[in-house]
């Protein structure tokens, strides 16, 4: 069984670090965190978490571009020390033995340097960067893996709607965790999707469907 991890809100608690970052990112660009009309919500790439959090026609979309390069040098530079495991996380690695790979909108080199820094990197067998530029998404890879390996399970596990909603397109089940950003109405509105209000109900959820039959 294949089971791929989203990063922020479902490993790593890092909402307070990227919304730091966002805020000095708005900040070089002439923009202000206090414009917002929503709260921000981590999870999917930059550009989105801005568009769900400003005014429609707020940005140009030449403001998103430099917005997200500066929130690129930025974050990219981080040592992360903002960014802390959820509690028990690193424990749940060791412990369980799924084939485990992390699934991310984060940029490759952040979540490449984050895993070195946590010292994670043999807890995974590979990690997934959507390259939006190619057309890429957590569904299109999702998708990717099943067709690869038709007779394993593939998995997806994350704390929104965007990492429920992709593996439910893709054809693959998903666990929706509630420590995250999302609302357990927001991740279980798919069909093939276990909800997991923490770490124990998770491995337990895997667990059972590591036997049971992949159809």
């Amino acid at each position: 069984m294949k089971v791929f991890y989203d990063l922020d809100g479902t490993l790593l608690d890092s909402k307070g670090e990227i919304v730091y970052t966002i805020q000095k990112a708005l900040e070089e660009n002439g923009f202000s965190l206090s414009d917002a009309v929503a709260p921000i919500r981590i999870g999917p790439p930059l550009q989105q978490i801005l568009l769900n959090s400003y005014p429609d026609g707020f940005f140009k979309a030449d403001d998103l571009d430099k917005i997200n390069s500066s929130m690129r040098r930025i974050y990219d530079s981080s040592d992360y020390s903002m960014t802390k495991p959820y509690p028990g996380t690193e424990e749940y690695l060791i412990r369980t033995r799924f084939e485990s790979y992390v699934l991310t909108n984060k940029p490759h080199s952040a979540t490449d340097r984050m895993i070195e820094i946590k010292g994670w990197s043999s807890y995974f067998r590979g990690i997934f960067v959507p390259d939006s530029s190619k057309g890429e998404s957590k569904e299109t890879i999702l998708r990717s893996m099943k067709l690869k390996f038709p007779n394993e399970r593939i998995v997806m596990v994350g704390d929104t709607q965007n990492d429920t909603g992709s593996a439910d397109k893709a054809g693959v089940f998903a666990v929706g965790v509630l420590w995250g950003e999302g609302t357990k109405e927001e991740v279980s509105l798919h069909g093939k999707c276990a909800v997991a209000e923490n770490l124990a109900e998770l491995e337990s959820i895997l667990s059972e469907l590591e036997h049971r039959p992949v159809k």
